[in-house]
């Protein structure tokens, strides 16, 4: 008896994994090709408009509006004894100059590197186009004979040279001493005078080993060898004497180089 033929394997459909997965990989690729077409585009337009603004600003900036042409658009504020010609001219800007293309940094730092001047800032103005300089001067509190001319010291011993500083009123205040002693000593000297209730009108410093005081009245008060210390005992013992009606007189001569024995020299036509 024969047995039948096993059946013959049946060819089954492909996997439908495979399929689906096929699909989903080509609608991929569609995909992503359109957000790339997307993508080029959005950039395109992004750069179409960055490349008319930068025209635009670029148009406006070269405005004749914004240009600087002559002095009259450089305002100089603050300034009393400086001249303003000569602010304007050490900020060195030639015109036309476009005004964007003016550092206000660097201008400040050239306009500060004048010794009246205490401090500045500069700043653009837009409407209208100029540039706003704001000067705060140096305050003369004595003044100082140097290379020939008589200008003015700071509290700090700046020189005010009289070719750039006019005041229109000096102190009453004259320091004589070398330009050392002027940067050096003047500081914390200029201090103890400040404090001190005695009226002063002149510091003889050019001799170190004979500093010199002289009064409103005329006398004068000799103080040996400047030493900040010994001077703040020597303006003490000056102003518990103020009082002496000697010391009211031109020529007397206060010796203070001892303020523990004061000495009162009086000039030899002295009744």
């Amino acid at each position: 008896m024969m047995t039948a033929a096993p059946p013959k394997p049946r060819l089954e459909a492909s996997n439908p994994e495979l399929d689906v997965f096929a699909i989903d990989y080509g609608a991929r690729r569609r995909q992503r090709r359109q957000q790339q077409r997307c993508q080029a585009l959005v950039f395109f337009w992004q750069l179409c408009a960055f490349g008319t603004l930068a025209a635009g600003a670029y148009w406006l900036a070269h405005r004749p509006e914004w240009v600087l042409r002559d002095r009259q658009q450089i305002e100089v504020r603050g300034n009393q004894a400086i001249p303003t010609p000569l602010i304007q001219n050490t900020l060195g800007i030639t015109s036309p100059r476009l005004i964007f293309r003016i550092d206000p940094k660097a201008l400040t730092q050239q306009v500060q590197a004048l010794g009246p001047v205490r401090s500045a800032s500069v700043h653009r103005q837009l409407f209208p186009a100029k540039l706003v300089v704001d000067i705060a001067e140096r305050q003369p509190v004595a003044r100082f004979p140097y290379q020939g001319r008589v200008g003015a010291v700071d509290a700090e011993g700046v020189w005010l040279d009289p070719q750039t500083y006019r005041a229109s009123k000096w102190p009453k205040l004259t320091l004589l001493a070398d330009g050392t002693f002027r940067q050096q000593v003047w500081p914390q000297l200029y201090d103890r005078l400040q404090r001190s209730p005695v009226e002063i009108i002149e510091v003889d410093a050019r001799d170190p080993a004979d500093f010199r005081l002289t009064l409103h009245s005329g006398a004068i008060v000799r103080c040996g060898s400047f030493q900040p210390e010994q001077l703040q005992r020597q303006l003490q013992k000056l102003d518990s004497l103020r009082q002496l009606p000697a010391l009211g007189q031109k020529g007397v001569v206060l010796d203070l180089i001892d303020p523990d024995r004061p000495l009162l020299v009086m000039p030899a036509t002295a009744k």
